[in-house]
């Protein structure tokens, strides 16, 4: 019986009627994607189209079961002589309309990947970046505000979070208003309790205007009083004061956005008021819900392993009282992945990702045209290695909030490290750091990007607004400055600092023993601590050591690019070739053939010289000039990007010098090694792993040697002259007497 139904439906074509349908409803919903970008359709536009086409698929079917097409036209199946049937000859017709329409699939899928999607991004990333360009920098008298945290006067200092939490709320209203720039929470809020006239608080925000604030709560009555002031005469231009139930939070927080909007005179019209109202409008939440959520946002602000840990409970007991809260889960799925241990805590990047996809993609899901959705979703899709989906989510969370200051921030990384968008990644920073003016993170990569570029009178600028923010980092960057410069004894110096003025500041550990290395005190090492950093056990030799780290740490976290890029370099360094080639071809893939001279994310100098002698012992000498010609490519796009990056840790003369060499232009190669070496880069060598084909061999080369070892003495020098006399780091470390007899 089943047979012979079957049997049926294909004489009948209802099989091949089916299969054609849903061809050629993919391609259409293909299409209108597309076009639906081009032309902002509304969201509802296309899952109206895919209701009718799955409605109509079982219409179709039904008329191929009922019906037959005959030269006289449609008729009812039943009264059609089968010896007159026409549905072989209908089936071919059908056929031959599957093979068109694949076809013309493949075509336009060829055609929208490799020719529509490029236009497409770059038009994304230009509309984007140059909308919030004007935004952020026309003239700030009329159009800039600072939302301070709002005093909490309820008598609890458990209930700081609830005030600051109504402050940001009402900075994320007003952030979502166009032309109206909102510095971002992270800096306005360090004012908090400051003794700072408005006017010098103004200035350092780059701000014409201030709203300040109180809040008291008292069970489920608050009072809010908020009020304007234009910073510069000290004049106050609005004041008000809210009593309301806690039902009505929400409202009121628009209400007062919407008061300090037209008060600031913004250029909105009547239709522009009226949108940002309807698409903007915070939803309505349960009390309890609301409260968590505050809570979970005022501990994630501050960025430690403690807080973070305790945000996720507070945004999961949102969740339990409200699934469906958006912005929580979004917040949630951030929360995840700054625990990782690429961050603020010990999650390996599977476990990050495993508990921030379903809260990012849920997050879509519920809103999608919320910008902090749109944020999660971008940090998923960038620790998965998709950076140019990443990007997409970025841009999208920014054209809805243009205020969005730390979702520039991770755009900048993004488009430099992973992408190699240098001019994009600094015009990104530029807006972050006009948000954000006093975002430690913020000004920590721009020293590093300004430097890059040979600007280091603005580097040197930026480093000193870090000093009063966090003298720590303050220090940890200045360190960072003098690799620039070559100054390897400096980095030592810089970084003990650090520890000095935090003994917390972990961080700074790394870099000394890493310069330590440079420096030839390798002996040294071992007194600041155990080494367990895979680096460090790889430059000291200990390479088995390294391998078996390296191994561990992938069983962890097998989805982690980091962990396949330390295990690829500790077998390398320890001299199986062919095993690390293997990991590092699978990277390569990832890196769509980009080689990162920069800030390496994916791939770097060592990796693509790595997998270059791999290359080139097993013969495929076509697949080494790729990777000579990926190192010239990247260095010229950096180049044009006005990047020069000079010093100990990068070197743009240094990477083509190598690739020149090694393509057999090799005087012009070694005069580029010279220069790079001249100006204080470290040359790794082959006991670190790092392949250089005859280079080492070469006379001329060991010319070069020479002005290295002397940089190296040199700097050694300057950092014994400090640490073995009258050492102000003596509780920190002590150098053994062995080494100071060097400088005695």
């Amino acid at each position: 019986m089943c047979m012979s139904f079957l049997a049926e439906l294909k004489r009948r074509n209802v099989v091949r009627v089916g299969i054609a349908y849903a061809v050629t409803a993919w391609v259409l919903l293909q299409v209108l994607d597309v076009v639906g970008e081009i032309l902002e359709l509304p969201a509802w536009g296309g899952k109206l189209l895919l209701a009718i086409i799955v409605a109509g698929f079982f219409v179709t079917l039904f008329v191929a079961w009922a019906f037959e097409l005959t030269p006289e036209g449609l008729k009812r199946e039943k009264d059609v002589d089968r010896d007159q049937s026409m549905t072989r000859q209908t089936g071919k017709r059908l056929d031959r309309w599957v093979i068109v329409i694949l076809a013309i699939s493949l075509t336009f899928f060829a055609f929208d990947k490799f020719v529509l999607e490029p236009v497409r991004d770059a038009e994304l990333v230009n509309k984007t970046i140059e909308g919030a360009k004007q935004d952020a920098l026309k003239d700030r008298q009329d159009n800039s505000v600072a939302v301070l945290p709002f005093a909490n006067m309820s008598g609890d200092v458990a209930n700081e979070f609830f005030s600051d939490g109504i402050a940001e709320e009402i900075l994320n209203v007003l952030a979502q208003i166009p032309r109206l720039q909102v510095t971002a929470r992270s800096s306005s809020f360090a004012f908090r309790n400051s003794d700072l006239p408005l006017s010098q608080v103004a200035d350092q925000l780059a701000v014409n205007s201030i709203l300040e604030g109180s809040v008291r709560k008292d069970n489920d009555r608050i009072r809010i009083s908020v009020q304007l002031i234009d910073a510069e005469n000290d004049v106050m231009l609005w004041s008000e004061t809210y009593e309301r139930s806690f039902d009505n939070l929400f409202a009121v927080q628009e209400e007062i956005a919407l008061s300090v909007a037209s008060t600031l005179k913004i250029s909105l019209d009547i239709e522009e008021t009226e949108t940002f109202q309807t698409q903007h409008r915070l939803a309505p939440r349960k009390q309890e819900a609301h409260a968590a959520y505050l809570r979970g946002r005022y501990l994630l602000a501050q960025r430690t392993g403690r807080a973070l840990g305790n945000a996720v409970e507070a945004f999961e007991q949102a969740l339990a009282i409200e699934p469906d809260y958006a912005e929580a889960r979004a917040q949630l799925a951030i929360t995840y992945l700054l625990l990782s241990r690429r961050s603020y805590g010990d999650l390996t990047q599977a476990e990050a990702l495993s508990h921030a996809t379903p809260h990012a993609e849920e997050a879509m899901r519920l809103a999608p045209g919320n910008a902090e959705s749109h944020a999660a979703s971008g940090m998923v899709y960038w620790r998965l290695g998709q950076s140019k989906l990443a990007e997409k989510h970025f841009l999208k969370a920014l054209r809805i909030n243009p205020n969005f200051a730390i979702v520039y921030h991770w755009l900048s990384m993004l488009q430099q490290r992973d992408l190699g968008k240098h001019e994009a990644s600094m015009e990104s920073s530029n807006l972050a750091r006009r948000l954000d003016p006093v975002s430690i993170p913020v000004l920590s990569l721009r020293i590093t990007m300004l430097a890059a570029r040979g600007l280091f009178d603005l580097a040197t600028k930026e480093l000193e607004s870090l000093k009063s923010i966090s003298p720590a980092t303050y220090h940890r960057a200045r360190a960072g400055y003098e690799w620039f410069h070559g100054a390897w004894g400096n980095v030592v110096l810089g970084n003990l600092d650090a520890l000095m003025v935090d003994p917390e500041a972990t961080r700074a550990i790394f870099p000394i023993k890493a310069s330590l290395v440079w420096l030839g005190l390798e002996r040294e090492v071992v007194s600041l601590g155990p080494v367990t950093r895979i680096s460090t056990l790889r430059m000291l030799g200990r390479t088995e050591e390294a391998v078996r780290r390296a191994e561990e740490n992938m069983l962890e976290d097998t989805q982690s690019v980091w962990a396949h890029r330390s295990l690829a370099r500790a077998l390398y360094t320890h001299g199986d070739i062919q095993q690390a080639a293997q990991i590092i071809e699978r990277l390569w893939d990832k890196s769509e053939g980009r080689v990162a001279l920069i800030t390496p994310h994916f791939f770097s100098l060592r990796d693509i010289l790595a997998l270059y002698e791999a290359r080139t012992l097993a013969g495929d000498l076509p697949g080494s000039d790729e990777l000579l010609h990926a190192i010239h490519t990247e260095v010229e796009n950096a180049r044009g990007a006005g990047i020069k990056v000079t010093g100990t840790l990068r070197s743009l003369d240094f990477s083509e010098g190598i690739a020149m060499y090694l393509g057999g232009r090799k005087a012009e190669g070694l005069l580029l090694i010279r220069k790079a070496v001249e100006d204080g880069y470290y040359i790794r060598g082959r006991d670190q792993g790092f392949y250089s084909g005859d280079l080492f061999e070469d006379p001329e080369f060991g010319a070069i040697l020479e002005i290295h070892r002397a940089n190296q003495a040199r700097e050694r020098t300057r950092l014994l002259a400090v640490v073995c006399y009258d050492n102000p780091y003596e509780s920190l470390w002590r150098p053994s007497e062995e080494t100071c007899a060097e400088v005695k």
